[in-house]
């Protein structure tokens, strides 16, 4: 029967009901667990806050999605991408664009790589020359 009651009272009369029941000097274990499910409620949506922070810190400050972001927007193709990428995880490098930045860095890298690698290909060192050409071609 209170049930059906409670769902007849407006939310004005339950906040009301509310406010008298804290006002009233309820009992003290009420009080403490009222207080204790708040401060839960509180660290939980804290946490939450926390995380997605940590999330999105660590999407913004990832270098391998920026060299994959790279890769894409400098339109070499698939295989030249994946050669880009054997590159760069061969020889470890924490930040891969550094490859991107000029001639001559991308050629001590990739001299580098063909020396320590094991699976280098003839096509790994045709799409490295055609690499060469399309991001460091002079104008």
């Amino acid at each position: 029967m209170s049930g059906s009651l409670l769902l007849q009272t407006s939310s004005s009369e339950r906040l009301e009901a509310l406010r008298r029941q804290f006002s009233g000097g309820g009992n003290w274990s009420e009080s403490f667990l009222t207080l204790l499910a708040f401060a839960a409620l509180f660290a939980l949506l804290l946490m939450i806050h926390r995380l997605q922070q940590r999330r999105q810190r660590r999407d913004i400050n990832d270098p391998w999605k920026l060299y994959r972001q790279l890769l894409k927007h400098l339109g070499l193709s698939a295989p030249q991408r994946e050669v880009l990428r054997r590159i760069a995880a061969d020889l470890r490098l924490q930040h891969p664009s550094v490859l991107l930045l000029g001639r001559t860095i991308f050629n001590r890298h990739a001299t580098r790589w063909q020396e320590r690698a094991r699976h280098v290909r003839r096509d790994d060192l045709r799409r490295i020359e055609e690499i060469v050409g399309k991001l460091f071609a002079r104008a």
